[in-house]
């Protein structure tokens, strides 16, 4: 039952939003000047309001300065 009724509430869910997409938006504002966590999530964070979880986007904000640290 419980199952069904997760397959008849998914179909009014938003699409999900595949986290490379993220990662790609992130790298924009990166490419933009922004390079510190506070930066990033602000100008982040708006575009997928409702769309991704917050902390999706923490994770991918974290991994995307990491690698611009070490040199990637």
């Amino acid at each position: 039952k419980e199952a069904n009724e997760a397959t008849a509430l998914e179909r009014y869910l938003p699409a999900a939003i595949d986290h490379e997409v993220v990662r790609t938006a992130v790298r924009g504002a990166i490419a933009g000047g922004a390079t510190v966590m506070g930066a990033l999530m602000g100008k982040v964070v708006p575009q997928f309001k409702g769309k991704v979880d917050g902390a999706v986007i923490s994770a991918i904000v974290k991994e995307e300065l990491a690698a611009l640290a070490a040199g990637r």
